[in-house]
């Protein structure tokens, strides 16, 4: 009885929660659930209550998304700063803060909308960033008045200090208002701060293979393109032939990888003007062509 009542009961709220608009639909589908009170109007039924741990678990899902979103953020914002294209992948994120490990099981989600192979996380900014303290001079010089120079002076030199929680600068506890602080990643690239309690470092460096897995990409993206152009169904299979310039050879090192994403079910590397449907694109201003034929 007890494995049955759980399905029951969630089929019951759904069915009470639609209801209301679909006029009789929501009692029709009360009447088809076993034990579902056949001879009781859906519509006079209370709305079901939202459980409290579910709604917390809610809460806490929402707080964790929203906090991956602005890692992504972060990580594309290195890739755009240092010309790095999102195609080329990278071979690791580092997410240093006191709750990183809270997002070791949402990775993937880092590495699938990043382009990144491996994502670390370390409990600690300290060895990779410092907050660095200023002082709203406006609103401290109302309450400090003459002392406002040597505030101002010691918090210019990194002179200031947390005590009970709360920012001492000269001996005189900072009021809300009265400073700002600001997280800054030591490295002078491949580093940015998330709020003030996180930083993400990026791995910059570009090996041979990782950069024959991002041509192989960046083919993909053009063939895609031919395919297109073309006229070709999503599910039809292809014969393909490549005129590459030296530049993007590497990319066939990712072969099978190709011809999974496009459908390709044969890539020669020369000859690509004797084709059905020719393409002829650009990148890095050198020439590929494109030859796509059918494939019965």
């Amino acid at each position: 009885a007890s494995a049955a009542s759980t399905p029951r009961q969630r089929g019951m709220e759904v069915v009470t929660v639609l209801s209301p608009p679909p006029a009789g639909g929501g009692q029709n589908l009360r009447q088809q659930i076993p034990g579902g009170g056949e001879n009781i109007s859906v519509h006079l039924q209370d709305f079901p209550k939202v459980r409290e741990e579910l709604a917390h678990n809610e809460r806490q899902l929402v707080r964790q998304m929203d906090r991956a979103r602005d890692l992504c953020n972060a990580i594309l914002a290195i890739r755009s700063e240092e010309n790095i294209r999102v195609r080329q992948p990278l071979s690791t994120a580092t997410i240093y803060g006191a709750d990183a490990q809270n997002y070791s099981d949402i990775a993937h989600i880092f590495k699938e909308e990043t382009n990144i192979h491996n994502v670390r996380f370390v409990d600690d900014f300290k060895s990779v960033a410092q907050h660095v303290l200023t002082v709203n001079f406006p609103v401290a010089g109302k309450r400090l008045g003459g002392k406002m120079k040597e505030v101002g002076a010691a918090a210019k030199a990194g002179k200031w200090e947390y005590r009970d929680g709360k920012v001492v600068v000269a001996d005189e506890v900072m009021q809300e208002g009265e400073y700002h602080l600001i997280l800054k990643p030591t490295a002078a690239k491949g580093a940015k701060a998330i709020g003030n309690d996180a930083v993400v470092i990026l791995d910059l460096t570009i090996t041979p293979e990782l950069e024959a897995e991002g041509l192989a990409r960046d083919l993909v993206r053009m063939i895609q393109q031919a395919r297109k152009d073309a006229g070709l169904n999503v599910s039809d299979r292809i014969a393909l032939v490549l005129n590459l310039p030296e530049s993007m050879r590497p990319a066939m090192q990712h072969q099978n990888y190709i011809e999974e994403q496009t459908l390709a079910v044969s890539i020669a590397e020369s000859g690509a003007e004797t084709c059905e449907k020719i393409s002829t694109q650009e990148i890095d201003g050198e020439k590929i062509t494109i030859g796509i034929t059918k494939a019965a």
